[in-house]
């Protein structure tokens, strides 16, 4: 509830700024996320997963960590979408949807899959009757 009161209160630019860097996290929890710095400042990132590049071998990773940050962010996106802002905001759900698409690439949680019980699986497939074109697609 609390991510969903602070997601309220930022501008629209801020509001899909928070989206994005959301979206990164199930990259950067499973380490296939790299990232490009100039000067110390992040100039573009890259999900090996998710562009469908090889993937190393073998992945570090404490299983016990991944599995609570990605409940924990699958709760806050899941908040995010059911906010007031975000619903009447136009580029916010189309970078959700494109966030949700890397949550499903890296999680296996069977709950956020399900799209009977699943509240982001549900924002999903009503998405897919959109009047926003962009949305249809990036459901799709």
């Amino acid at each position: 509830m609390k991510s969903r009161a602070c997601f309220n209160i930022l501008n629209d630019a801020d509001r899909c700024k928070a989206i994005e860097y959301l979206g990164r996290i199930p990259c950067a929890s499973s380490s296939y996320l790299t990232v490009t710095r100039v000067g110390g400042k992040v100039l573009k990132t890259k999900c090996l997963l998710c562009e469908g590049m090889e993937l190393p071998t073998s992945v570090d990773r404490n299983e016990h960590t991944f599995q609570d940050i990605s409940r924990d962010a699958i709760l806050t996106l899941s908040n995010f979408v059911k906010s007031t802002a975000f619903l009447d905001s136009r580029r916010p759900r189309v970078l959700a949807m494109l966030a949700l698409r890397r949550f499903a690439l890296h999680f296996e949680d069977s709950e956020l899959l399900d799209l009977e019980v699943s509240p982001l699986g549900q924002w999903c497939l009503s998405s897919l009757s959109s009047s926003m074109r962009e949305l249809r697609v990036a459901a799709g």
